[in-house]
């Protein structure tokens, strides 16, 4: 299991509440898939940490923000990718420029970002 993976799903799961994943590891750093009828408990005890997907996030991030900067996700010439709200049209701006290992480790350090700046609110989206 990917340390730094379950890190940052339960970094952000705290910090936006979004639990309505279907995947989710345990606490103990399985993998389980959850019964449709699954219902979270409204304490602090729930053993499991939700597994954000690619698909997840950028169905939550918004598309833009300040209304002229848009998500794009990129590889960079190292093995890197980045994920960022880029205003092309004035000059190439852009705004949480976040690089990850992978697409997604990108997306959800982008999201804990966007969080702590105030552009997202827990329960947003």
């Amino acid at each position: 299991m990917d340390d730094e993976l379950l890190k940052l799903c339960e970094q952000l799961s705290l910090i936006t509440g979004w639990f309505d994943t279907r995947d989710a590891f345990t606490v103990y750093g399985s993998l389980v898939v959850m019964p449709s009828n699954y219902v979270r408990p409204k304490f602090d005890d729930d053993p499991y940490i939700p597994l954000y997907t690619s698909d997840y996030l950028l169905g939550k991030l918004p598309r833009r923000i300040d209304k002229t900067f848009f998500l794009v996700i990129t590889p960079s010439e190292d093995r890197y990718w980045y994920a960022a709200y880029s205003q092309y049209a004035a000059g190439n701006k852009v705004k949480f420029n976040i690089q990850g290992d992978n697409p997604l480790k990108a997306l959800l350090k982008l999201t804990i970002a966007l969080h702590e700046a105030g552009e997202l609110k827990a329960g947003d989206a």
